[in-house]
């Protein structure tokens, strides 16, 4: 009788690792039914799996997405899973850096709109390739552009003016930044 209950032990402990296995899967499955189409097409997806993310894509809630989800799992269980997952954290590096570019190259264009002069001085140095009369010119756009909706506010007028060289000047910035890094 002993004998019966290890084998039942180690058959509840192999059902536990199959789960646990199977929720990798699963996660996996959730973080690639989060990408858009765009960064799908960048990971080594077969078509199978492929096919079942976009139906799960058109499912919104409820018992079908769940089964839809472990579907999803079982797919990827039969595909390269550590290929798909390491072009997934590139990706996601990828993005991060792209996050903290932008976070930058935000923090620079305020900086650059309330120091103008003192600024541009300290980003030409610090991102030396940085075209030094076309980034003044549109620093000095976006000034004045920032102090004609600052006027306009105050006088109750049109605040949805577009905002231009505001974001010329961040895409300049990101730019720069991002050839930096």
């Amino acid at each position: 009788m002993h004998h019966d209950t290890e084998s039942e032990d180690d058959y509840i402990l192999s059902r536990t690792e199959q789960k646990k296995s199977m929720q990798v899967y699963a996660d996996l499955g959730k973080a690639l039914l989060a990408l858009s189409n765009k960064q799908l097409s960048t990971i080594p997806l077969s078509n199978e799996v492929l096919d079942a993310l976009n139906v799960a894509k058109k499912i919104s809630v409820g018992n079908a997405l769940k089964r839809q989800l472990s579907f999803i799992a079982k797919q990827i269980r039969k595909s390269d899973y550590e290929s798909i997952q390491a072009a997934l954290d590139e990706l996601e590096q990828k993005d991060n850096l792209y996050d903290k570019v932008s976070k930058k190259a935000e923090q620079w264009r305020d900086r650059l709109l309330s120091e103008e002069t003192s600024a541009l001085s300290e980003f030409i140095s610090q991102y030396e390739t940085s075209d030094r009369q076309k980034l003044a010119q549109i620093t000095r756009n976006a000034i004045k552009e920032k102090k004609q909706l600052e006027k306009a506010v105050k006088e109750g007028g049109n605040t949805d003016a577009p905002k231009k060289y505001k974001k010329q000047l961040f895409t300049l910035l990101r730019t720069h930044i991002a050839d930096h890094h």
